[in-house]
């Protein structure tokens, strides 16, 4: 009995694609990326239906105060810091504590 390596390499590469078209593809287009599409689109129709004079309005986003972004990078740059690692529980046999 002659096998044929080429025939069996050829078959496996066809079956290993296949299972990841079968098993990749709907995680592409599963039902989470349905849940959200056109939101946007519908809610910026419904403001332009509600006010059609909003696009004239001039709105400066004003952001955060100075105070607020010096404490958030200042945490931001502790993260960074190592720390000291304090046991979470500490086991004992009753002598010295």
């Amino acid at each position: 009995m002659h096998i044929n390596r080429y025939r069996i390499t050829t078959r496996g590469l066809a079956l290993v694609l296949g299972g990841w078209l079968l098993v990749g593809l709907p995680g592409c287009c599963g039902h989470w990326t349905q849940k959200d599409y056109g939101r946007s689109v519908t809610h910026n129709l419904a403001s332009q239906l509600v006010n059609p004079e909003a696009g004239k309005e001039v709105y400066v986003s004003r952001g955060q105060s100075p105070e607020a972004a010096a404490n958030a990078y200042d945490k931001y740059n502790k993260s960074f810091s190592p720390q000291e690692k304090k046991p979470v529980l500490r086991l004992t046999t009753g002598e010295g504590y």
